[in-house]
């Protein structure tokens, strides 16, 4: 993450993290501070004001970065028509409880489940993609893997394990 910081390579989330990670930082280190000058430990004081003062560096570098927008999915914009025509029959489906359905309904609704097969093959496509990723570069981002472990929880959630289905 550091060389990413450097590099300025960080998305608005993490920097908005970073900066409150390190803002943290400076709380913590100016309480030392004020505890170790009280109990008169000049070396303490000034160990501690030195961690303050690059503690103070690291925030301005991260305040002067401007945030690189998320990368997107290769198959991202196939994934957002799919959601796209998935809302109407969503809201036929929520409207339909409790009545029988006319055929022109009931054919339409039948679409739904293979727009959910489509989209679930599409981010299974992307998580294999991160696990190769994640193969050939550990040092992806850490937002990365913890996408690939929602999706995959996601997935087992809503349709069970069934890791025969590609």
């Amino acid at each position: 993450m550091a060389a990413h910081v450097e590099e300025g390579r960080i998305t608005a989330r993490e920097k908005n993290m970073l900066v409150v990670q390190v803002a943290e930082r400076i709380e913590k280190l100016e309480s030392e501070i004020a505890e170790a000058t009280l109990e008169k430990k000049i070396k303490k004081v000034e160990t501690l004001t030195n961690q303050k003062s690059k503690a103070d560096e690291r925030k301005k570098t991260l305040e002067k970065i401007s945030p690189q927008p998320p990368q997107s999915l290769k198959h991202e914009a196939e994934i957002k028509k799919l959601r796209q025509e998935l809302l109407p029959l969503l809201k036929l489906e929520e409207s339909s409880k409790g009545r029988l359905l006319t055929l022109k309904e009931t054919t339409t609704l039948s679409r739904k489940d293979e727009i959910l097969t489509e989209i679930q093959k599409l981010e299974v496509f992307y998580s294999r993609l991160i696990l190769l990723s994640l193969a050939i570069r550990p040092d992806l981002e850490l937002t990365c893997l913890l996408f690939f472990l929602l999706l995959f929880i996601r997935l087992f959630w809503n349709i069970g394990f069934q890791p025969w289905v590609v």
